[in-house]
């Protein structure tokens, strides 16, 4: 009994229980970013899938049609689905974080009252930013299903790309809110990174052109390697990644959240003051 006990109250004290009691806000923070997002613009949300179609078309026109990319493996795959594949991802993980680390200055109004969940603010903000990309991401897998290429049998690693997607980008996203709030510049520095990330993942060219070596190293430990790769087995049928980088992404994420949440822990009542 008492350790059921002690296990409740580390549970209602930790960022999982404020999410729990703040459940109704969470929402509510959540589907107000994504409706933000597409405020007085008369197609709404329709817009992201309209853009979203308008890249794939000019990459498909550009890439498969007039330079005539193919990718090597899995066979048959176009660059410009190849291409799209990677770059959702990433933009919702760009995004993601960029909103993050301005989330307090943003929120100035609502953050400087007395006990306002923060937790419950970073998580609600990129929650609506993770739903937003989601359409995207929708239609991309439209376009590989009426294209042929999507593979029953990498669902399950599709799923798991979106998993750690999302880990990652909690428990990056509460840091940086932290960090953003204390530092103004820090999203000049994320940009820069955020750039290095890209094109050390993937996303523009094929794992199998990098080849061994330290440059072959460094874009293999990329986290977004392997959420990359493990999206586009369910998409493309690409092969799956090694078993090791899977296991390092699923701990590095579970350890970003913990420290994301001890960082907001230490530094919440300062935040307030400072935004």
């Amino acid at each position: 009994m008492a350790f059921q006990q002690s296990g409740q109250q580390a549970w209602d004290t930790g960022l999982a229980g404020e999410l729990r009691r703040h459940r109704f806000l969470l929402f509510q923070l959540a589907r107000r970013s994504f409706a933000a997002r597409h405020a007085e613009n008369l197609l709404g949300w329709w817009w992201s899938l309209i853009s979203t179609a308008f890249q794939a078309l000019l990459f498909w026109a550009i890439f498969s049609r007039v330079i005539g990319i193919r990718i090597a493996e899995p066979r048959g795959v176009g660059f410009a689905v190849y291409l799209m594949t990677g770059l959702v991802p990433f933009a919702a993980l760009q995004d993601a974080l960029t909103r993050s680390a301005t989330v307090f200055r943003r929120h100035a109004a609502i953050v400087q009252r007395v006990r306002f969940p923060l937790g419950v603010l970073v998580t609600g903000d990129l929650l609506g930013t993770l739903a937003y990309h989601a359409l995207p991401l929708a239609a991309v897998g439209i376009w590989c299903l009426a294209a042929g290429h999507l593979e029953l049998p990498g669902m399950g690693g599709l799923a798991l790309g979106l998993v750690f997607l999302a880990v990652w980008t909690l428990g990056l996203g509460l840091a940086l809110a932290v960090v953003g709030a204390l530092l103004p510049d820090v999203d000049h520095v994320l940009s820069l990174v955020l750039q290095a990330v890209f094109y050390g993942a993937p996303i523009v060219y094929p794992l199998s052109m990098v080849g061994e070596g330290t440059l072959g190293t460094v874009v293999r430990a990329n986290p977004l390697t392997v959420m990359v790769e493990l999206v586009r087995m369910g998409l493309i049928g690409a092969a799956a990644p090694a078993a090791a980088p899977v296991i390092a992404v699923a701990v590095g994420g579970v350890v970003l959240v913990v420290a994301g949440t001890a960082l907001l822990g230490r530094y919440r009542w300062r935040i307030p003051d400072v935004v």
